[in-house]
């Protein structure tokens, strides 16, 4: 979602914007799968929360690059909608298992 939004963003934005973007989006599919090979709920939460970061930051460069970038509105809620639609569950599991 992240990355096919980002494609159209301009190539030259002086903020690097569209990289921070996608590594923090990655960032979240790996600190998750990161936790596959280790045991217990404590680890597990640990590597949620720092999913939740990484989250958060995707949300605020999202809104950084409406500004700066001049997405359009569709797009930017677009693009909200996906990331709560993800992280919703996330948050759920991550306070089910504290």
């Amino acid at each position: 979602m992240i990355s096919e939004s980002s494609r159209g963003w301009p190539r030259g934005e002086a903020f690097g914007l569209t990289s921070q973007v996608r590594r923090a989006a990655g960032s979240v599919v790996a600190t998750i799968a990161e936790e596959q090979g280790r045991r217990g709920a404590p680890e597990f939460v640990h590597h949620l929360s720092i999913a939740d970061g990484s989250f958060s930051e995707v949300e605020a460069l999202v809104l950084v690059s409406s500004r700066f970038l001049s997405i359009d509105n569709p797009t930017e809620d677009r693009l909200l909608q996906q990331v709560s639609a993800v992280w919703r569950p996330l948050r759920g599991l991550m306070i089910s298992l504290r």
